[in-house]
């Protein structure tokens, strides 16, 4: 399977909530998969920050800072799902720290229930 997604958020978090630091931001949002066989194919997709420093002077972004990216590669079959995906996490949120992360996932299917 092939396809390509792009997406624009305006995200008002307007929280007066003690301890809570999520920010108002803009972002827009990049991803795709291209089969490059029957049953294997490539994955990937970004997330970019596109508040300004007028629009937020308290932020860190300026206009065009990269907030996640991953990339993969992926195996479906009728009876098998494999992918092993990079992420790369440029922001501490919530309890999720900045940096690399792998992971594998694996998934059988059609086990005759």
């Amino acid at each position: 399977m092939t396809y390509a997604v792009v997406g624009y958020s305006r995200l008002n978090r307007d929280i007066l909530l003690l301890g809570e630091d999520l920010q108002d931001r803009e972002e827009a949002r990049v991803g795709g998969r291209i089969a490059v066989a029957k049953s294997w194919s490539v994955f990937g997709s970004a997330i970019i920050d596109l508040t300004r420093r007028a629009d937020d002077p308290l932020g860190i972004a300026d206009g065009f800072d990269p907030i996640r990216h991953r990339l993969g590669i992926a195996y479906d079959d009728d009876c098998l799902s494999i992918a092993l995906t990079w992420r790369r996490d440029y922001l501490d949120t919530g309890d999720a720290r900045r940096g690399n992360s792998f992971s594998f996932r694996i998934a059988f299917r059609n086990l005759g229930f």
